[in-house]
């Protein structure tokens, strides 16, 4: 019986089967440094570094949005830092607290900063935040860029994780990313390299339908996957939640409402907790009020782990702590109050 082909798209069977196989293999077999046959394969239809491509047809250097532009404010939008209990500051008790831009926590450690002041843009959707993430950003001219894990930029080490929170915060408060997509290399630091199917992901953010189209295709059989492994408890080792949480918001912030989109998001939403409603309204799945007023506020962002799964860093912050900036209830909040009330 072909477990893989049942609920598919009847336009996405065959080629993109191959395609998402082939990617599937890549990630667990040979990881994201052997992406380069898949990529290739790829850059084939929708144009790498080509001038005037697909892509980037509507863009050349000149017309680029200039780095001070982003920082004074361009394209700003109206702040919902009254919606919760905010604090752009350190009153030395929460455990939660901004400094230099950054959103940071009580353990001291700067690894984590921009794509927790990425989620703190989504939750308060302050102009500071947004300059903080951008100062993780140091540019070579106008046509290449370098992430950095914060605005220390001590170590040239930043993750793929930091930077699809940062594209996705982005995006879901309507900036114009394809500058930035476009200055992104491959090789994003001296430790990671983008995986193919992300590299397509940010050209989608970015606004190509193509690129869009391919990554429905090749996602689909590649979590299918991922969400029957979850369920045949062959073994203890699950998809891991903090990528499930990524992967809801890649999702999430692509433009269109395609029935290979909600069929991806409906997997994802089957694999996270029945209590993961962040991933829930990500995936367009209904979340109640008193559900979302029930969430207790943790030291760990609660959305991106398994709740049986043990982890000694997580508690429920004491009151002192819990005053302003409980990361995992606000970013909640602001998904929820965007989805119920637009």
């Amino acid at each position: 019986m072909n477990l893989f082909l049942p609920e598919i798209p009847i336009f996405v069977k065959n080629k993109t089967v191959a395609l998402g196989f082939l990617s599937l293999t890549n990630r667990w077999f040979y990881g994201a440094e052997k992406g380069s046959v898949l990529l290739l394969i790829i850059s084939f239809f929708v144009g790498l570094n080509v001038s005037g491509n697909t892509i980037y047809s509507e863009l050349s250097l000149s017309d680029n949005i200039l780095m001070q532009q982003w920082l004074t404010g361009i394209k700003q939008t109206n702040q919902n830092d009254s919606l919760m209990g905010f604090l752009p500051d350190d009153n030395g008790k929460t455990y939660y607290y901004f400094s230099d831009g950054m959103m940071r926590d009580r353990t001291a450690d700067n690894g984590d900063n921009l794509w927790r002041t990425s989620l703190a843009y989504i939750a308060y959707n302050h102009p500071d935040l947004r300059e903080g993430m951008l100062r993780c950003l140091k540019w070579t001219g106008e046509d290449k860029v370098q992430f950095y894990r914060s605005v220390e930029q001590d170590k040239n080490d930043v993750s793929r994780d930091q930077i699809t929170m940062f594209l996705a915060a982005m995006k879901y408060h309507g900036h114009d990313i394809k500058k930035i997509v476009k200055a992104t290399p491959y090789k994003i630091s001296d430790k990671y390299k983008l995986t193919p199917d992300m590299w397509l992901w940010m050209r989608a953010a970015a606004g190509s339908t193509l690129a869009r189209r391919l990554f429905y295709m090749i996602e689909w059989p590649v979590v299918k996957v991922y969400q029957l492994w979850n369920k045949s408890n062959i073994s203890k080792r699950k998809f891991p939640a903090y990528a499930l949480h990524l992967l809801a918001w890649q999702l999430y912030v692509l433009d269109g409402n395609a029935s290979i989109k909600r069929s991806i998001q409906n997997m994802v939403e089957d694999m996270g907790d029945e209590e993961n409603y962040l991933v829930k309204l990500l995936s367009e799945q209904q979340v109640t009020e008193p559900q979302v007023d029930s969430v207790t506020p943790h030291t760990d962002f609660i959305w991106q782990r398994y709740r049986q799964t043990a982890n000694v860093n997580l508690r429920p912050l004491t009151p002192e702590e819990a005053e302003f900036n409980t990361l995992d209830v606000d970013v909640l909040k602001a998904v929820f109050e965007r989805e119920c009330c637009d």
